[in-house]
């Protein structure tokens, strides 16, 4: 009888980490071919699972999706590494000082996970990002920051685990070109989410390091493309580094060039 149940418990999160891999929902069918769990198992563990109050079923598409409980679970587990709350201060300036809308995300295998959206009072943008959302990375500028900070082998796993789908003319969907993209931003210093995840809005991001000068969360300006111009770049680059510096030194992290 113990056996049968730490197997169940394995096959929970077996759905649970199959999940996470899909920030926009995904089927039974889907989550039985990844786990190898049985369908109608798979379908009594999601059901479970929606009664507690961690997946939701979207019922015009029949798809499964993990909600913010899970995520409220893991902040509380990390008390003394509370990123969001470091970095607050950090972000409510960097938002009023661009007169845009500012993002702080953190990687979660091949997605990243939102833990603060702040759009500027008089800004009349509409993203579709909110606290505790997933996107894939390959799509973000927060996300394509951070993979430019990883080995190919690192990237090539994430690409691996992505849904790879056309949301726009500008979605990068080709893993060479994905790789060409990444060594573009080595060359510039931050990424740029050129309209590919929500046509007319593009962003600028960079991400943020700790003590280790590992790369864990990365932050963004977003507006709208008519928006983006040399002006716009020229003001908000520097503000942009200048906040992911300040953040990444109250993490610990010491600039290379100051070792």
């Amino acid at each position: 009888m113990e056996t049968t149940n730490v197997r169940l418990v394995d096959r929970v999160f077996d759905i649970i980490e199959a999940l996470s891999n899909y920030p926009e929902g995904t089927t039974i069918t889907a989550l039985t071919a990844q786990t190898g769990i049985h369908k109608s198992t798979v379908y009594r563990l999601l059901t479970a699972l929606i009664n507690r109050g961690y997946v939701i079923k979207n019922e015009e598409s029949g798809k499964y999706q993990m909600t913010l409980r899970t995520y409220r679970i893991g902040s509380k587990a990390v008390p003394d590494f509370d990123l969001l709350t470091l970095s607050t201060d950090y972000l409510k300036e960097l938002c009023q000082i661009s007169h845009e809308a500012v993002h702080l995300a953190i990687p979660d295998g091949a997605t990243i996970m939102y833990l603060f959206k702040e759009v500027a009072s008089e800004n009349v943008i509409r993203i579709a990002s909110r606290t505790g959302s997933r996107n894939y990375m390959y799509y973000t500028g927060l996300g394509k920051a951070l993979m430019a900070t990883m080995t190919e082998e690192e990237v090539k796993k994430i690409w691996e685990q992505s849904d790879i789908k056309r949301y726009t003319p500008n979605t990068i969907t080709s893993y060479p070109e994905m790789l060409k993209e990444l060594d573009a931003i080595r060359q510039r210093g931050y990424a740029i989410d050129n309209e590919e995840h929500e046509s007319g809005i593009i962003c600028i991001a960079d991400v943020i390091r700790d003590a280790d000068n590992h790369a864990v969360a990365a932050l963004s300006i977003s507006t709208l493309a008519t928006r983006m111009n040399s002006a716009f770049l020229e003001k908000n680059v520097p503000q942009l580094k200048r906040t992911a510096d300040k953040i990444s030194c109250v993490l610990g992290h010491v600039p290379q060039q100051e070792q």
